[in-house]
């Protein structure tokens, strides 16, 4: 069996269900150039006025934000206080409990298709 490394596509999407749940998140890949653009928007510049020192402030929880609402396309099986369905939009995505956008981020980092998934997938 051959192996392959798979280049980032902006269109390409990849389901994540979490371990025991009947949600699916559809998930795209966020490339280096994307994630460069997302830290140099949260990042300031601050200069020391006694020294006139200047240094860089990122705000990673910002920078995190932008990344789950970059890479979460949509979602399946997610619903609201009420149980009725709710969009798949930015707000709706930061208001997901912290263990499950952890959960997606991790996704992201670690479990990104292979191409012998993506070969089985597209056999289906």
């Amino acid at each position: 069996m051959q192996r392959f490394i798979q280049i980032i596509e902006e269109d390409e999407r990849f389901p994540f269900v979490p371990e025991g749940t009947d949600v699916t998140f559809w998930l795209r890949r966020v490339t280096d150039e994307k994630t460069s653009e997302m830290v140099e928007r949260h990042t300031r510049r601050i200069t020391n006025k006694r020294t006139g020192a200047s240094s860089s402030e990122i705000d990673w929880a910002a920078v995190a934000r932008d990344r789950l609402d970059y890479a979460l396309l949509d979602w399946s099986g997610v619903v609201g206080s009420d149980g009725k369905k709710v969009q798949c939009t930015r707000d709706n995505k930061l208001k997901l409990p912290s263990a499950v956008k952890s959960m997606i981020l991790e996704a992201l980092d670690n479990n990104a298709p292979s191409a012998g998934a993506l070969e089985e997938e597209a056999k289906n």
